[in-house]
């Protein structure tokens, strides 16, 4: 054997392995790819669906609060009607002089529920 012939086996054998390496981690990097697609594409259904539940429990939960706050402002009037009902019974035993002052007080104190629940109900559709 000639060793010209030798190296040129010797060079074309490692060429040879070096585009099999080469063609391996080409289809390693695909396949890994493929793999990571995969895996993003799975975790972007997995947060698109678990925003879907967040999203019907929040609108339960408004839901919820919103009838909780009905049924608040319903107790509430409720009350305010019986306080109501007891003061004018209180205030009809009451000497003419102290009743001016009871309905003054009274006047007062509704003017001022009025302002608060005004301002307590801007602030509550601002947030």
């Amino acid at each position: 054997m000639d060793l010209t012939s030798v190296a040129k086996d010797s060079f074309y054998v490692t060429v040879g392995f070096g585009v099999l390496a080469v063609n391996r981690a080409q289809a390693a990097r695909q396949d890994l790819r493929k793999a990571l697609d995969s895996q993003l594409g799975d975790a972007r259904t997995n947060v698109e669906r678990l925003s879907g539940n967040v999203d019907e429990r929040l609108k339960v939960l408004e839901e919820r609060l919103e009838t909780l706050s009905e049924q608040l402002e319903s107790a509430y009037e409720t009350f305010e009607q019986r306080i109501e009902k007891v003061l004018d019974e209180v205030e009809d035993r009451m000497p003419e002089s102290a009743r001016e002052l009871v309905r003054s007080a009274r006047s007062a104190a509704k003017e001022a529920s009025g302002t608060l629940r005004d301002l307590v109900g801007r602030e509550g559709r601002a947030a």
